[in-house]
């Protein structure tokens, strides 16, 4: 398509009369060629027009979508992080304090029934106290583990997405 010449075009100092505008050759050759059109090409080419607008928006708002996303799941992954982290430190506290406070009140008690002097307490103190704390050393385990694979599974969707 060649631009028209110069001769062809207004300028500022012209003075244009509504109606009388004068169409450069290329704009006539133009309107003689739509004039020309037949419905199905007027509806092909409406076609190919909204296929390359779609292709060409679908492309931006792709990535745009997909930033917007990228940030909204981010923080809501270390929100949900930061909340499941703070209840299991408080459910691993509580259960560590009820466990210890049970092996305590259970030795106490066999003690005060038994009598049999201080190497008895030891012993039997010994035996449930190892055993409460082996199952906090559990609990702290499981806790650590999950929160540990939520961390790996937060970053493996955050490097994943970039």
């Amino acid at each position: 398509m060649s631009l028209p010449s110069r001769d062809e075009l207004p300028i500022l100092l012209d003075v244009i009369v509504p109606g009388q505008i004068p169409m450069p050759a290329t704009a006539v050759a133009a309107s003689e060629t739509a004039a020309a059109r037949t419905d199905t090409e007027w509806s092909s080419l409406e076609h190919e027009l909204r296929e390359a607008v779609l292709k060409n928006i679908q492309g931006r708002i792709d990535g745009v979508l997909e930033q917007q996303l990228h940030e909204s799941l981010t923080q809501a992954a270390e929100q949900a992080f930061a909340s499941l982290a703070a209840e299991l430190k408080g459910h691993v506290r509580d259960t560590v304090r009820e466990v210890v406070t049970r092996a305590v009140t259970q030795e106490l008690a066999r003690l005060r029934a038994n009598r049999e002097g201080r190497l008895g307490f030891a012993v039997a103190f010994q035996g449930v106290f190892v055993e409460g704390l082996e199952v906090a050393v559990i609990v702290v385990t499981f806790g650590a583990a999950s929160a540990s694979a939520l961390a790996t599974a937060h970053s493996d969707s955050a490097s994943g997405s970039a």
